[in-house]
């Protein structure tokens, strides 16, 4: 139980630290948003029943 709240005491912090610049770097620079927007929007169509299955890989 105590190396499960490790990975997470320790793994949010990381996606916070990588996804907070990102958005913020998305959102105001147009260019890097027209070249990411296709990536992004790829997997939208798809059920969250797929994408879980997807992500579990």
């Amino acid at each position: 139980m105590e190396t499960d709240r490790a990975r997470a005491g320790s793994g949010l912090p990381l996606a916070c630290a990588i996804a907070v610049p990102l958005g913020l770097v998305l959102g105001s620079v147009p260019v890097v948003d027209a070249a990411v927007r296709a990536t992004v929007e790829l997997p939208r169509p798809l059920p969250s029943v797929a994408l879980v299955t997807y992500a579990s890989v």
